[in-house]
């Protein structure tokens, strides 16, 4: 059956008046990632400068994806993120002046790129070295004013890395909080990952909310005993404070190398269960701008990591879209991606991409047919 207006993506497609223009696409599979269904046969009306109609038999239409990691590095890189269905991007840590100069260029079209989230420089501790996208702070009193400037400046969030001294991470909490900004990002060695729970820390990056003492089993050295049990409780204190994790899987194949991944990857996978009974939220990110990982493409490697971890294909899309949206306190957009395969089927699916739909605007991949509507 065809319905003329959807909401069923987790995103919103709006209808538009015929004068508007409006790209539909007829006779499409679309997935109800809130549903967990496909609903075959739609008819989908999505707000365009462009009028175009586009024949979806067979195909399956997704939300358009976010990596909530990345370093943006370059304009290809962003056009290479919309080129494979990542339309939204959580930037964690960068010179300010050029994400703010990115975010005008691409919302005046000046640049084809996806949604642009950021925080700027990241603050770290000493021993650390100050750079453009890095600020060190030494106590608590640096720790505020960073925020505060940050703040002033136009940041979305703060992002904390390494070396943060305890008093200045708990200064970071407490400023961020004044200045209604969430702040996100690595565990530093003075606090625990379930301390940084507490204190209101958005989400926590990589593997950082492993406790120290069970690093062992991501070198595949045998950990303490206590392991597991501690693992469940920090779990669960995440999952009271609704801190989700950011694991960035695949980024680790190039920061510890490919003869030290697999060990790596299977202690993931044997804490799966836990992270899953915790109800902890999983949020999919790449750390695209480090260690030569690929825009785009690599975000569809990390939601088959999640797969291959033991989450369903189904699970893996919402770490990608609503997950992120409802995070980031978005309302659904109307950004959409058109697949040849059915990702609940299969994730690789996320893929194997006919065209993109960003901001109103329609990419066409390979595969799809359409007509332009004079």
């Amino acid at each position: 059956m065809a319905r003329p207006i959807l909401t069923l993506l987790g995103i919103a497609l709006f209808a538009a008046c015929a004068h508007r223009g409006a790209i539909v696409i007829e006779h499409v599979n679309v997935v109800d990632v809130a549903a967990g269904i496909v609903r075959p046969d739609q008819r989908v009306v999505i707000a365009s400068r462009e009028r175009r109609v586009i024949d979806g038999s067979g195909k399956f239409l997704i939300p358009a994806l976010w990596d909530m990691h990345v370093h943006v590095a370059s304009e290809a890189a962003l056009a290479e993120f919309v080129r494979w269905g990542v339309t939204g991007v959580r930037d964690m840590g960068n010179e300010l002046p050029d994400l703010l100069a990115l975010r005008r260029r691409i919302e005046s079209r000046e640049l084809v790129g996806p949604r642009l989230i950021f925080g700027g420089p990241q603050l770290a501790g000493p021993p650390y070295a100050a750079t453009a996208s890095r600020r060190i702070v030494n106590d608590a009193a640096e720790a505020e004013a960073a925020v505060r400037e940050l703040a002033a400046q136009g940041v979305d969030f703060i992002k904390v890395w390494e070396g943060v001294p305890r008093d200045a991470f708990f200064a970071i909490a407490r400023a961020a909080r004044a200045q209604r900004l969430p702040f996100a990002g690595h565990v530093p060695d003075s606090v625990s990952p379930a301390e940084a729970s507490d204190a209101g820390q958005k989400s926590i990056e990589h593997m950082e909310f492993v406790p120290p003492r069970c690093l062992p089993l991501f070198e595949g050295r045998t950990a303490p005993a206590d392991c597991d049990a501690l693992l469940e409780t920090t779990l669960q204190r995440l999952a009271r404070n609704g801190t989700p994790l950011d694991p960035t899987v695949g980024s680790f194949r190039n920061f510890v190398g490919p003869e030290r991944f697999p060990p790596l990857f299977e202690a993931f996978r044997r804490i799966a269960p836990m992270i899953r009974r915790s109800g902890v939220r999983i949020l999919a990110g790449t750390d695209v701008g480090s260690m030569n990982i690929v825009p785009g493409k690599s975000l569809h490697d990390e939601l088959r990591l999640l797969v291959d971890a033991g989450w369903t294909p189904l699970e893996a899309l919402h770490a990608a879209t609503i997950n992120a949206t409802e995070f980031l306190g978005l309302p659904p957009g109307d950004d959409a991606v058109l697949l040849d395969g059915n990702p609940l089927d299969d994730i690789a699916n996320t893929a194997r991409i006919a065209a993109v739909i960003r901001g109103g605007t329609f990419s066409r991949g390979g595969g799809v047919a359409g007509r332009d509507v004079p």
